[in-house]
């Protein structure tokens, strides 16, 4: 599926987390891999390089269409994360060969995965990654463990941020989103907040500390999708004045430390989502700045 000029590429609709009942409590992944596979439809749960190679080689064909694309997917933790590594180095160096070939020229590539140490973000860049992300999803740590309950056991809050900002260090500022659920700060406690301005003040404060560290903010709203644990529980997404109120927050936020200047944002807010995500408004604060 794409926005209207960045290609994005899902490589995996299996997330492992799922075989050991550890995936995110709002996530369907799995969920709706079966579903599709069940309506006997052409749908692959996982593609491989030569597939990545023959669209980026057919798109590029298209001069101007396509400024950028993105790749994502569920997660391989084994091996800390090295499978994944490995899966998306070979990727990305498909999608630049694509391109190449097909008109001499480059295709800005992003991925969106678990955060890397330093030496698995060099790896993925000398294959020719532009922008890299992540998803923490929610702020509060013991939110975070309670609806993250995988990603707490491979990897851990505190590592989560360190390894997060490491990837500043090797893609440069701008070039590294973090990405949330917004409203999943408001799920039904013990997992989320029952007061409006408690989760605002959660979630802002993450903001403010990751775009101060050169990092911008991308995200997907809570969708009560089925099959995920949160739809299962039966809950409610939060009252449109909280999404009111922390869109306003990120944008004041943007203006007070400068918004897109020294990078913030150029590569990873539009690959992240920037145009390819209609329901939410981040595209519209953006072009307020």
């Amino acid at each position: 599926y794409a926005g209207p000029d960045n290609l994005v590429f899902c490589a995996s609709n299996h997330c492992h987390y799922f075989d050991q009942g550890l995936q995110c409590k709002f996530c369907d992944m799995n969920h709706n891999t079966s579903f599709q596979k069940s309506m006997k439809r052409e749908f692959y749960v996982r593609l491989s390089p030569e597939d990545f190679y023959d669209v980026s080689f057919e798109a590029m064909k298209e001069k101007g269409r396509w400024r950028q694309n993105f790749v994502t997917g569920g997660t391989d933790p084994r091996e800390n994360l090295d499978r994944d590594v490995d899966f998306y180095s070979r990727i990305i160096k498909a999608i630049k060969d694509g391109a190449k070939d097909s008109a001499d020229s480059d295709f800005p590539t992003n991925l969106l995965m678990h955060p890397l140490e330093k030496e698995q973000y060099q790896r993925l860049k000398e294959a020719g990654l532009n922008g890299f992300g992540s998803y923490i999803e929610v702020f509060d740590k013991e939110k975070w463990e309670l609806i993250c309950p995988g990603k707490a056991k491979t990897i851990g809050y505190d590592n989560w941020l360190k390894r997060t900002l490491q990837a500043v260090e090797i893609f440069g500022r701008g070039n590294v989103s973090t990405g949330w659920v917004p409203g999943v700060e408001m799920a039904p406690p013990p997992y989320g907040f029952e007061d409006i301005d408690k989760a605002l003040n959660s979630t802002l404060g993450g903001y403010k500390f990751f775009i101060q560290n050169g990092i911008t903010i991308a995200g997907s709203n809570w969708a009560l999708v089925p099959g995920s644990e949160f739809f299962k529980m039966g809950a409610t997404q939060p009252p449109l004045e909280f999404y009111i109120k922390l869109d306003l927050g990120r944008f004041r936020l943007y203006k007070e430390y400068g918004g897109f200047k020294e990078g913030v944002g150029a590569i990873s807010c539009d690959s992240m989502g920037r145009r390819s995500q209609p329901w939410s408004c981040y595209p519209d604060y953006q072009k307020l700045l």
